[in-house]
């Protein structure tokens, strides 16, 4: 599972892995990895946030922005 979030504003645009260096949609670059107690961390328009996922079998919704991580929620199961 990833554990980053790329955003710009409230909008999710990726998921990375806390990696060496993480590439931005811009082709700039955040050296890593990163503390994720230290998050979420500006660079230029994005910011990169930890992301949150509720243990689920079932499928995922889309990622949500949700104050300073992107929250993973299952789809609910009627």
């Amino acid at each position: 599972m990833f554990e980053l979030a790329i955003t710009r504003g409230a909008q999710f645009l990726r998921f990375s892995r806390n990696a060496k260096a993480i590439v931005l949609p811009d082709g700039g670059t955040v050296l890593g990895p990163l503390d994720l107690s230290a998050l979420p961390l500006t660079s230029g328009d994005y910011v990169i946030r930890r992301v949150e996922a509720s243990a689920s079998s079932a499928g995922m919704m889309p990622p949500v922005v949700d104050g300073d991580v992107v929250v993973l929620r299952p789809v609910p199961v009627s």
